[in-house]
């Protein structure tokens, strides 16, 4: 009477590969915005989140020169041309 050894195989790992995949980085709020251009006289959402970002308070939505003044200072930390207006430049460097 021969008897065969146990099994000592390990079952197969039914364990999915780990999701190797990257999230998504997250999509700035002001990306929505980016096609625009911001002057003093504008109102609206863009220029909110703008004010936001920059913490001018408070947040009126609209640009007048407390947001002009904050817009040449970030301009010109940044080293972009300082014209007090939000356009592809600055969007770029405000995270847009």
């Amino acid at each position: 009477d021969t008897k065969k050894p146990a099994d000592t195989k390990k079952p197969a790992d039914t364990k999915k590969p780990a999701d190797t995949k990257k999230p998504a980085p997250a999509v700035s709020p002001l990306t929505q915005y980016k096609i625009l251009v911001l002057t003093p006289g504008s109102s609206g959402p863009a220029v909110g989140a703008v004010q936001k970002v920059l913490k001018v308070d408070p947040v009126s939505s609209f640009f007048g020169p407390v947001t002009k003044a904050a817009v040449t200072a970030f301009q010109t930390a940044h080293g972009i041309p300082a014209t007090g207006n939000v356009g592809p430049l600055t969007w770029a460097a405000l995270g847009a």
